[in-house]
């Protein structure tokens, strides 16, 4: 199998956002399979997990495309992700070098280390869901975030048809797991279980699905595998953790499902002003389901003190 510990013992891996929450979880599974990893960093950060070489990254493609072509990676992971729902005008160049600059400098790495072995080099990115919508769908992004993410996807799709670099974008939909610093709802919910505080929310109405992060990894671990050797799958995926439904039923049926006590204020806040109310299911990725259930991830963030 794909993500099988004995598959990943010879590769080298390239990660960025490798000190994030989804990327350094991706190193320590990688690390713990026996690959020799490499993270991008900014001046000042530092890998989480000792044993990984780094890989400085102050906005220089040329510097960086050097620098990661001389590591040799047989695989890249591009998970380092900026900005959120709004942005103020100093987030801007964050947001561009994260999404686009970092990205860009990642795809024309796998390309060049490709003329010099003549061995495919897979690359992976991370998009979000809220890139498109129903009922088109159509691509209509509801931050400049998303609008960078599908940057990245178009500039990829020129490195997948005219360089023959097979690479896969997988849009994530909303992701939960232990040690996640972001005020994410499943966070916040398993905060106002354990206080007893009321948790405020909208009136819960937008389409949502939870998917646990080391479900994302074996998604990014079996993408990355599915595109050796099969230009026709190097497309955009979706991984989620089911079928979308509204927020105010999935934690609804969550909190009986767990058999906890808490208080909602559900319409206690308002949606933000361009709340993904009916993303874009899209195309599940193929060979992938998620393994763990959403009532044991939640016990889980429960115990995550």
């Amino acid at each position: 199998m794909a993500n099988e510990p004995s598959s990943w013992a010879e590769s080298r891996v390239l990660i960025s956002g490798g000190t994030g929450f989804l990327g350094s979880r991706l190193h320590e599974r990688l690390a713990g399979y026996g690959a020799s990893t490499a993270l991008v960093v900014r001046p000042g950060r530092s890998s989480p997990i000792g044993g990984a070489t780094e890989i400085g990254w102050a906005g220089n493609v040329a510097d960086l495309v050097a620098s990661a072509t001389a590591f040799a990676p047989t695989h890249i992971f591009h998970v380092a992700a900026a900005g959120g729902a709004d942005h103020n005008t100093t987030d801007i160049q964050d947001i561009l070098d994260a999404n686009v600059t970092l990205g860009t400098a990642l795809l024309e790495t796998a390309h060049r280390q490709q003329e010099i072995t003549s061995e495919l080099v897979p690359v992976v990115g991370t998009g979000t869901y809220s890139q498109a919508a129903e009922p088109a769908p159509e691509y209509r992004p509801n931050s400049l975030y998303a609008a960078t993410k599908q940057a990245f996807d178009d500039i990829a799709e020129h490195y997948r048809s005219n360089e023959s670099l097979p690479a896969i974008q997988l849009r994530l939909f909303d992701v939960y797991g232990p040690r996640d610093p972001r005020p994410r709802f499943l966070n916040l919910l398993a905060d106002a279980v354990r206080t007893g505080k009321p948790l405020r929310a909208t009136a819960g109405e937008q389409l949502v699905s939870f998917v646990h992060v080391e479900d994302v990894i074996d998604a990014l671990l079996h993408s990355c595998r599915l595109v050796e050797g099969a230009p026709d799958r190097c497309k955009t995926y979706s991984v989620r953790g089911g079928e979308l439904a509204p927020l105010r039923s999935t934690i609804e049926r969550l909190i009986a499902d767990v058999d906890a006590e808490v208080t909602i204020e559900w319409g206690a806040r308002p949606y933000r002003r361009t709340e993904a109310m009916r993303p874009h299911a899209g195309e599940t990725l193929p060979g992938w389901s998620p393994l763990i259930e959403l009532a044991d991830g939640f016990r889980e963030l429960l115990g995550d003190i």
